[in-house]
């Protein structure tokens, strides 16, 4: 999944920007043919739109991503069906939604790869967030909020890496934050800080760098 408002986005930046095809045509070359299966849904449904993967006011974002899309995936696709065979994998506000469905969609979701996302969904402020996702009820965005799930609930069976640009003044310190309530959570977590902003020098290689260890966690490779 790819960002969101104010810097847009759409999937086609993972194969322009983020050269996701040859990437995978890469990997599969040292690996005897194999490489993860890539779905790259749209979870914005305009460049500028931002309905936070949630199920609120805004639309129903996480019923589609979570449910919707894994059934047309398992009825066109030869696929492992096992949780822990599956990976939910975005940038920026798509990093956001990867964190959100791992901790909301655990039974789809057993990985999770979150490139520089926000350390939770969000319009602007809270208050900004809650009165027009949820018509100001603090408690119904409470419930659904990942770093509120992750302070009371654990997440044993579930895996991710968390990658952050050294550089980046807007998401980093949430990124650590973020870091720190999954591993508390229970979750396998690995940290990766790179060079740069919030960009594709830290997106790129956060995601392909990463392909070893999820292709061994996927069981893709031994």
């Amino acid at each position: 999944m790819g960002g969101a408002a104010p810097a847009g986005g759409s999937p086609r930046d993972w194969f322009d920007a983020g050269r996701l095809a040859d990437n995978m045509d890469a990997f599969a070359r040292g690996h005897d043919g194999l490489a993860p299966i890539v779905v790259v849904p749209d979870q914005l449904g305009a460049e500028t739109a931002n309905p936070m993967c949630l199920d609120s006011d805004l639309g129903r974002v996480e019923t589609y991503l979570t449910r919707e899309v894994p059934a047309w995936i398992r009825q066109r696709l030869t696929v492992d069906d096992r949780r822990d065979a599956w990976t939910v994998a975005g940038l920026s506000q798509g990093g956001t939604c990867a964190l959100q469905f791992a901790v909301r969609a655990p039974d789809v979701y057993g990985n999770f790869i979150d490139l520089s996302g926000q350390r939770e969904p969000t319009l602007g402020t809270r208050e900004e967030t809650v009165k027009a996702a949820f018509g100001g009820d603090e408690a119904a965005f409470t419930r659904v909020n990942p770093m509120d799930v992750l302070a009371r609930e654990r997440f044993p069976r579930t895996a991710g890496v968390i990658v952050a640009g050294a550089g980046d003044a807007t998401y980093r310190q949430g990124d650590a934050e973020v870091f720190d309530a999954c591993r508390r959570a229970g979750m396998d977590v690995r940290w990766r800080e790179l060079p740069g902003g919030h960009d594709w020098t830290v997106w790129r290689p956060g995601l392909y760098d990463s392909l070893p260890w999820l292709a061994e966690r996927t069981g893709l490779s031994r």
